[in-house]
């Protein structure tokens, strides 16, 4: 499908999420999920998301059809920023086989929306949750600026949990929001500081990096930054990784963070050229 990304319309921060879910047939097998991007028409494409082997497989290795199950899904948060300023974006998701099994994809979601974080905000300033299906249409759109429940300062993070809920960084409002696949607000959670980004587990555990709160007094005044984990059961944070980055301590720290099938929890800082912090379990 194609998307105008000009008409949402686009603040200044753009991500697209998505649940797959996949197992292999045979351990040998490699195949492929692939997000590709063209702005001319297909005539060229960027690769912006790939997935294989352990990295792509949701559930377990069987010769049977696969049909998955609430827990067998994982999510694709992909930042589009670059393509902001696009009126025709041709998106591809392609599976290449190697003889696997099946794959599914759904849930599609956009958020929109960077400024809402600013002092200078206004209830104008874009910072919703747009909805697509999987041949591109926009089935809707909700939130707008505002501190209330359902409101949004910044939607800069997206995933969904096991339930099929979507749980959106709302970090102008230092909070993590929790809305069903229509919309619907359900709830909040403050515990977990000021979400740049998120990762969730199969079994609910929620990994926060907050990279902003130490930047002044004001955005969220008392709070350090760093990666909170915690479980979305409760909300109740577990433990907390210090996210200050020894060759770039005034700047940002973790903003994108990740978790690998052993446990290890990368964070992505952005700023000061940038760099990739590990952290294991000792």
């Amino acid at each position: 499908p194609y998307f105008d990304f000009t008409s949402l319309p686009i603040d200044s921060s753009l991500y697209m999420s998505f649940k797959w879910a996949y197992a292999k047939s045979d351990a040998s097998f490699s195949d492929e999920l692939i997000v590709l991007l063209s702005t001319d028409c297909g005539t060229n494409f960027e690769q912006v998301f790939y997935k294989t082997q352990s990295a792509l497989a949701t559930g377990p290795t069987q010769t049977t059809s696969f049909v998955p199950d609430s827990s067998q899904w994982k999510s694709a948060n992909i930042d589009l920023d670059e393509y902001e300023d696009e009126s025709y974006v041709l998106i591809l998701i392609k599976n290449i086989t190697d003889g696997g099994n099946n794959l599914y994809i759904d849930n599609i979601y956009v958020g929109d929306g960077h400024s809402g974080q600013n002092t200078d905000a206004t209830p104008a300033t874009v910072a919703r949750i747009v909805k697509f299906d999987r041949n591109g249409n926009m089935i809707k759109y909700w939130g707008g600026w505002g501190s209330d429940a359902g409101k949004l300062k910044t939607p800069h993070a997206l995933d969904i949990d096991s339930r099929n809920r979507l749980i959106v960084g709302d970090r102008g409002n230092n909070r993590l929001q929790i809305f069903d696949l229509d919309g619907n607000y359900i709830g909040e959670f403050k515990s977990f500081s000021r979400p740049s980004g998120i990762y969730i587990t199969a079994d609910d555990t929620i990994y926060v990096a907050d990279s902003e709160s130490e930047f002044d007094e004001e955005r969220n005044p008392g709070w350090h930054a760093g990666i909170r984990v915690g479980s979305l059961l409760d909300g109740i944070v577990d433990y907390f990784i210090d996210g200050t980055v020894e060759d770039y301590p005034e700047g940002s720290n973790p903003e994108g963070v990740a978790v690998d099938s052993a446990g290890n929890v990368f964070g992505a800082v952005v700023s000061g050229g940038g760099s990739l912090v590990k952290s294991s379990r000792r």
